[in-house]
């Protein structure tokens, strides 16, 4: 695409692309039943990038959200670039990964990394050279033998639980504690969910990620068995909240279900692309793995680069389904779900309104774990406002019960108040003498201020319970609804919020 035109695309959408996907290559040594992949897999005719498309691909990529485009429109480069590694399965061209990683963290270090493999084939030496160049490594694992091996196959039929785990005890605990789980349930695994999750606890991986089957309809019957395991898991969640995270660490909470975010409507339904193994790109990963129609669905190849003005035209019709029915990417993608319904001759309204009827669900179950993450991910990513041990500067040397903290429009100042100054008032109560304390934050209504005392409430209560002190905080807040704090996870955990 012409300099010109992707320069009017960024002042249009207000936004940069926030990842690529690198379908390195369509050939693996599984055969799922649930693959997302199944149609690129499925195809006799193998196709790997070569290190020069693969070069290219990464060029282009860097040419679109280099640093300063990033700090113009995207914020910071280090959080919100990705470049992840997929197929088929990537460690079958284990040089050519190789490479690229060597290639990125030579030119541009400050992208982020990610490889998603089935572990059949990780091993000492690639754990090794993959951790060692931050690359987040992603194992597909659906739970204990019997839950894994019914939907995760081999091509030779040997028991993919019984390969991986033997490749875990390999790579001994220290790298296993740097690895990322990814677990796929269909309406066949959905009651194993806790029990799947206790599981992955005990191989002490960096962390878990879960997720529904993508093209599964869930019918009346199939609704009611994943509400009952969501509330199960509500409750197995709620009694392990403390558990989550190490405070002394990191307390940048990530909830089980990652990519819940809302998608970006401002832009397009999705702000990332794909490569596909034959090298074209694609503007999201169903149109990929189906082998969708270059003509129609391809925005563009390693040659010309992105056409972004085809992929707006691509995702038009998109956007009206996704707004009428799912927002939420990531539960069950409605991008997927609408592109895989679309080209095979589906009922689109059908695949989208069941997408909704599961995000329902989800929300009813975990909105309140969704919103701690978003808070957690404000908080975490503000420079000024520190980590979690940051001890204050100032500190009271007398007992304060009681507090009244107000998060509004600095009055006589330019600039508006921060989050970083309302933590430091907020710490100068915090550590004062005494155990028991009491807060009340009057707000005023404008979703900034909103956002930050929502954001400082959670703050005093992982640091309170860090510091083993009780704080009971009111709200005061006109035309506000502060009620998704109102859970019980934060009765089991005996975190009390008062609502005004």
């Amino acid at each position: 695409m012409i300099k010109k035109d992707f320069n009017e695309f960024k002042r249009r959408l207000k936004i940069l692309p926030s990842a690529m996907d690198i379908y390195v290559t369509n050939a693996c040594n599984m055969r799922c039943k649930y693959c997302a992949s199944g149609a690129l897999i499925g195809n006799s005719d193998i196709k790997t990038l070569s290190r020069a498309q693969m070069t290219r691909a990464i060029d282009l990529f860097a040419s679109y959200v280099n640093p300063a485009l990033c700090a113009k429109f995207g914020g910071d480069p280090a959080y919100l670039r990705e470049i992840s590694f997929t197929g088929g399965e990537p460690l079958l061209q284990f040089n050519l990964i190789q490479f690229a990683v060597k290639y990125i963290r030579k030119k541009y270090p400050w992208f982020k990394m990610v490889i998603f493999s089935n572990g059949l084939l990780l091993d000492k030496k690639k754990a090794d050279f993959l951790l060692k160049n931050n690359v987040k490594v992603i194992i597909s694992l659906d739970g204990t033998k019997r839950v894994n091996d019914r939907e995760r196959k081999t091509r030779s039929g040997a028991s993919a639980f019984e390969i991986i785990m033997n490749n875990l005890k390999k790579l001994g605990p220290k790298r296993v504690r740097q690895l990322h789980i990814m677990a796929t349930f269909t309406s066949k695994t959905i009651g194993t969910l806790v029990e799947s999750v206790k599981f992955f606890k005990t191989l002490r991986c960096k962390d878990i990620h879960l997720g529904l089957d993508l093209y599964e309809m869930w019918e009346d019957e199939k609704l009611k068995s994943l509400k009952a395991a969501f509330s199960d898991f509500n409750a197995y969640c709620a009694g392990d909240f403390l558990n989550f995270m190490d405070l002394k660490k990191s307390w940048n909470f990530n909830f089980y279900f990652k990519d819940k975010v809302l998608a970006s409507q401002d832009l397009t339904p999705s702000n990332s692309f794909t490569l596909s193994s034959n090298g074209v790109f694609y503007p999201c990963d169903e149109l990929c793995v189906s082998n969708a129609p270059k003509e129609i669905y391809g925005i563009g190849n390693l040659d010309e680069g992105i056409d972004f003005r085809k992929m707006e035209k691509v995702y038009r019709h998109v956007k009206k389904y996704v707004q009428k029915y799912d927002k939420i990417n990531g539960v069950n993608s409605p991008i997927d779900r609408y592109f895989y319904s679309v080209l095979r001759g589906k009922n689109t309204e059908s695949y989208l309104r069941n997408s909704g009827k599961i995000t329902e669900i989800f929300l009813a179950e975990f909105s309140v774990f969704v919103e701690i993450e978003k808070l957690c991910k404000k908080m975490a990513h503000d420079a000024e406002f520190g980590d979690f041990l940051h001890k204050p500067k100032y500190v009271s040397n007398k007992e304060i019960k009681f507090f009244k903290l107000a998060i509004n429009k600095r009055l006589g100042n330019a600039g508006d108040i921060s989050l970083s100054e309302i933590r430091n008032l907020a710490d100068y109560f915090l550590y004062s003498r005494g155990i028991n304390k009491y807060l009340e934050i009057k707000c005023s209504a404008e979703k900034k201020y909103f956002d930050i005392a929502k954001a400082i409430s959670l703050y005093l209560m992982f640091k309170s319970k860090y510091l083993g002190k009780t704080v009971k905080i009111s709200f005061k807040s006109p035309g506000r609804n502060l009620r998704q704090f109102d859970s019980q996870f934060l009765r089991d955990n005996k975190i009390s919020i008062g609502i005004k």
